[in-house]
């Protein structure tokens, strides 16, 4: 009886070693999700932003700017104006896809001619 209490006060502290690796796995596992998320977040409130631009360069970011004063020109000359209302126009992404377009197009354009 002395050799099968020993053995199994041997398996009882086996078991709780293993359960306490487990646990430490288990939050450092835990630890390394949780950094995962916070970078995560981090990076879908700078692309959710308002008024963020979708790109990083600034090449991009000067061109996604010149088409929407383009949408904006463009939307002057179109739409007659109104003396009661004073409603900024704000291009929406579609648009400033467009009108980037249309840029290069005319870039092209005037190579062309030249």
């Amino acid at each position: 009886m002395g050799a099968d209490n020993a053995s199994l006060a041997e398996l009882v502290a086996e078991v709780r070693r293993a359960a306490a690796d487990m646990s430490d796995g288990d939050a450092r596992t835990n630890a390394r999700i949780d950094a995962i998320e916070k970078s995560l977040n981090a990076l879908m409130v700078k692309v959710q932003r308002p008024g963020a631009l979708m790109t990083a360069s600034d090449d991009e970011a000067l061109e996604r700017k010149e088409a929407s004063d383009y949408c904006v020109l463009r939307r002057n000359i179109t739409v007659p104006k109104s003396d009661g209302n004073n409603i900024i126009y704000m291009p929406s992404s579609t648009e400033i896809d467009e009108a980037i377009t249309a840029r290069r197009g005319q870039a092209q354009l005037t190579r062309i001619i030249e």
